[in-house]
């Protein structure tokens, strides 16, 4: 048995610990990396939630990428947003419908969220009022789409300063267009910004759509 004397022992730790230096890896410095990303022959270390210190016996794991990244789709794919902030690049298709929005009852209907097709169900008549501000509230370039499944007058009234744009012609601030009242008629109104007025514009609409107060 070889016995080493202090003096050695020490050198031994000081050689190991330089080499560990030495060969010491950037993340994207390896083989199977590029500029960082990761690959799915990586695996990674986990914890229970409870080991704060990484020292508990048994919390600490192996996780293949290829697993994480399976779960990670699951967990997307079940996940509902109720907002984003920012861009979204993707190279495939967001699959899903158009969000609707029925009205059965006799209530006013303050429009919210981000574009969606309200459908007017209840026979009686209906106002609905637009977001405030629709370049940033409201969302430059949502749009609104509104139908009536029954005969009665449709109401769309927006917030105080903004304009409705009809047919190339601009309502007054905060005046509402009305509909004659025809079932199956229906309009599109788009959040636009023009050189500062903030404004919804329709493109496109079916039946007679009017201002509350024409000129």
């Amino acid at each position: 048995m070889i016995k080493l004397s202090k003096f050695q022992i020490v050198l031994i730790v000081l050689i190991l610990l330089m080499a560990g230096i030495a060969i010491g890896t950037k993340w994207s410095d390896y083989a199977d990396q590029t500029a960082g990303n990761i690959a799915d022959v990586d695996t990674f270390l986990v914890r229970d939630v409870s080991d704060t210190t990484l020292a508990a016996t048994g919390t600490q794991k192996e996780y293949p990428w290829s697993v994480l990244k399976a779960d990670l789709t699951t967990w997307l794919n079940a996940t509902s947003y109720t907002s984003l902030t920012g861009d979204l690049a993707t190279t495939g298709y967001i699959e899903g419908g158009v969000r609707t929005v029925e009205t059965t009852t006799d209530v006013n209907v303050t429009v919210t969220g981000s574009s969606a097709i309200y459908i007017n169900n209840h026979a009686s008549t209906i106002e609905y009022t637009l977001p405030a501000d629709p370049e940033t509230d409201g969302g430059d370039s949502k749009t609104f789409c509104f139908r009536n499944r029954q005969t009665n007058v449709i109401t769309i009234t927006p917030a105080s300063g903004d304009v409705i744009e009809l047919a190339g012609t601009d309502a007054a601030a905060a005046e509402s267009i009305v509909s004659a009242g025809a079932k199956g008629e229906f309009i599109c109104l788009q959040g636009f910004d023009d050189a500062g007025t903030d404004r919804w514009v329709s493109w496109g609409y079916s039946g007679t759509w009017a201002e509350a107060t024409p000129e």
